[in-house]
């Protein structure tokens, strides 16, 4: 198994940030920052196909007073390849923390989505949502008629997915 790095975002001083990446690094990635009234998004693409096995881990603890925190996972689990999410979010003040894991499934590939969303303050509002799913057959449909064959169809709805 392929161990992606672990995410892991710590709220304490002032600040936005805004992560994108598509988790083609095997070092741990640590981000420290934040507080009150402090943002962190974070966006997640990841791809596998073949026999290949991911297992993403992350950590988002919102800490400041009026602090939000969002994540966006997005993957394509294709042939045989399997796929572990982990995200974590912990509310220890007043803050807004969401959690959303999307996944398309293809083949015989195997998908598990775990958020967890922990809260330690009575004002802190977590939500989380997980979706596993495959193409759906109206959308490969519409672009087959538009004149695209089938594979045109399936590779265009996953570039729109993971963009």
């Amino acid at each position: 198994m392929h161990e992606l790095p672990l995410l892991y975002a710590f709220c304490k001083e002032t600040g936005q940030e805004m992560v994108d990446f598509e988790r083609n690094s095997y070092d741990d990635i640590i981000y420290e920052f934040s507080g009150k009234n402090a943002e962190v998004i974070i966006n997640e693409k990841l791809m596998t196909h073949g026999n290949q096995t991911a297992r993403s881990d992350m950590e988002i603890i919102l800490e400041g007073e009026g602090a939000n925190g969002r994540v966006l996972s997005r993957s394509v689990a294709t042939d045989e390849s399997v796929q572990v999410f982990y995200p974590k979010m912990t509310g220890r003040s007043e803050c807004f923390g969401h959690v959303e894991c999307d996944s398309i499934i293809m083949g015989k590939a195997k998908i598990s989505s775990i958020p967890a969303i922990i809260a330690e303050h009575p004002d802190s509002v977590l939500v989380h949502e997980a979706a596993i799913g495959k193409i759906a057959g109206e959308q490969l449909l519409k672009l087959m008629t538009l004149g695209l064959d089938e594979k045109q169809a399936e590779e265009r709805i996953l570039k729109g997915f993971l963009d």
